[in-house]
């Protein structure tokens, strides 16, 4: 595959190339040879029991599960096994969401409550502990919390009211503090409410930035900043949020560590450093746009990308490193 190409592969039909090159509102599409793409020969698996609901699906370094207030985390993956058939988390019960960053995890409760654990070198379990790692913490000062979201080493709750409350890593302000939190300081680190921010409906977080969506239909960025548009707004990098008007509308917002995408219109809309998703040598700072049809909701991993779209098919984009554009996980 050449860098300026993304794979753009609706499951199981066939795998069509994507140019980048071009204008990003109006790719170049390039069929390749049809390839046959086979579901896994697994017995149609029976529904969901009752006490296997509500599922969250959420993706660390390996597909985690959040069922009926249980986080499950199986170590292998199997077609005809469910999530619940692995051991939960130990002494952790009660779980509403929850997120993974590269070494440590946290929890939104349905009491409200926020809990963390594992590494804390950049004060990522937001409970000012001086230790470089900890067992499950409660974060102080968060109440009201519905939905807990994390980047690399940075962590935001949105709250009951819709504002939302950031902790971590804050090199580039993407925590929405003017503080810079050294690795030596991590005692200090306690979430801070990002200014600005009301009626959020989804956050996104990234190595150096993050985004939020409104109920109003807002998306807001703050931190580093990924497009030109931001950066006439703010600068380089500023933790105050922007409001980034060529983004107005969007949904399902999701992030890797070096970009952002988004459902626009029905299409899917990405932004900051593509080359994780298999661009090298496309313009950064603007909008890329992928034509497909209808699209409803877009997640990302760390190379590649995939929606779904309003029929139910799945396309996906990106590197096929590992043949991840071309299998399917049964849940």
């Amino acid at each position: 595959m050449s860098g300026r190409s993304f794979w753009l592969a609706p499951w199981p039909l066939a795998a069509v190339l994507v140019g980048c090159a071009g204008s990003p509102t109006a790719p170049v599409v390039v069929s390749v040879p049809r390839t046959t793409v086979k579901p896994l020969d697994v017995e149609p698996q029976a529904p969901v029991r009752v006490e296997e609901s509500p599922f969250e699906l959420t993706m660390s370094y390996g597909p985690c599960a959040t069922i009926g207030g249980k986080l499950y985390c199986p170590d292998k993956l199997s077609p005809t096994r469910s999530f619940a058939s692995s051991a939960p988390t130990p002494k952790l019960d009660g779980v509403a969401s929850a997120a993974f960053g590269r070494d440590f995890w946290c929890a939104a409760l349905r009491d409200g409550h926020v809990k963390c654990g594992g590494g804390n070198r950049f004060g990522q379990l937001g409970a000012g502990l001086a230790d470089e790692a900890h067992d499950a913490v409660l974060v102080p000062t968060l109440e009201g919390a519905k939905r807990v979201v994390s980047g690399p080493f940075t962590s935001c709750a949105i709250l009951a009211k819709g504002s939302v409350a950031c902790w971590g890593k804050n090199q580039f302000g993407e925590s929405g503090s003017a503080t810079t939190y050294l690795a030596a300081a991590r005692e200090l680190v306690e979430p801070e409410v990002v200014p600005g921010l009301a009626d959020v409906e989804e956050v996104a977080i990234g190595w150096d930035s993050a985004c939020a969506t409104t109920s109003k239909g807002d998306v807001q960025c703050w931190g580093r900043a990924k497009l030109d548009e931001h950066e006439k707004l703010r600068g380089p990098q500023h933790e105050s949020p922007a409001t980034i008007a060529s983004l107005r509308g969007a949904t399902s917002l999701t992030a890797n560590e070096s970009s952002f995408c988004a459902i626009r219109g029905e299409k899917v809309v990405c932004w900051g450093d593509l080359m994780m998703l298999g661009d090298h040598d496309g313009p950064r700072g603007s909008l890329r746009v992928f034509e497909m049809p209808s699209a409803r909701r877009v997640s990302l991993g760390a190379n590649h990308g995939c929606a779904v779209t309003m029929s139910g098919e799945v396309y996906c984009f990106g590197s096929n490193y590992g043949g991840a554009l071309l299998s399917l996980i049964h849940i």
